[in-house]
């Protein structure tokens, strides 16, 4: 498997979380069914009342109508365009809930470069980034993401947990090891091409004797 390359960002400047403040979860794409944004705001339906706030950043081709009605109440913002890497140093962990199995989620993989932990949908490609374990939940199952959610409100400090497998993610997408691991892959596949192609070496003619 050979991960799309991610440029690194600038350095994150991330600062210290001060005790007992909010927990910021962030919501980064498109905001739309697909992307899970429904499911996600029927979980914050689900969640404490207190120690957490949802920061969505994002633009939904419908308009945000319907969304700021699904979140009314609650402790969800909507930024519309916001730049990614200074998004994802103010938020504590990205919330990645998808219903269909996005081929490889690179939004996971920017957060990890970030230092950011992911709670995500365990299908496609965020479901292999991020790995078994309490960090993923089954696509669709607002239930489900609350209590992840709800996990890390209760406990902030397991946020360093989800950064378990952050620098595997990061060395798999380094665009100078992608563009190696191509190189390798075509040298592999023109070497198997060749030696399928080269003719057998000749043998000596058979003659075969005629009878009249």
């Amino acid at each position: 498997m050979i991960w799309n390359p991610i440029e690194p960002g600038a350095r994150a400047n991330r600062r210290p979380r001060t005790p007992g403040a909010p927990v910021t979860f962030g919501f980064l794409g498109r905001i739309e069914a697909s992307k899970g944004a429904d499911i996600l705001f029927e979980a914050c339906r689900l969640l404490p009342a207190q120690g957490w706030r949802l920061t969505i950043a994002g633009r939904a081709v419908d308009g945000l109508d319907r969304y700021r009605a699904l979140t009314e109440g609650l402790p969800v913002s909507f930024l519309g365009h916001a730049e990614r890497d200074a998004f994802l140093d103010g938020v504590d962990c990205l919330v990645v809930p998808p219903i269909w199995p996005e081929p490889f989620g690179r939004t996971v993989a920017e957060a990890y470069g970030r230092g950011v932990p992911v709670i995500g949908s365990a299908i496609g490609g965020i479901g292999e980034q991020i790995g078994p374990g309490p960090w993923l939940v089954p696509p669709g199952d607002a239930s489900a993401l609350a209590a992840a959610m709800a996990r890390i409100i209760a406990e902030p400090e397991r946020l360093s947990d989800g950064l378990a497998r952050a620098p595997i993610i990061r060395a798999g997408t380094d665009p100078a090891e992608v563009a190696a691991a191509y190189l390798d892959l075509y040298a592999a596949a023109r070497a198997a091409t060749q030696s399928a192609t080269v003719p057998a070496p000749l043998g000596r003619p058979q003659l075969s004797e005629s009878r009249l």
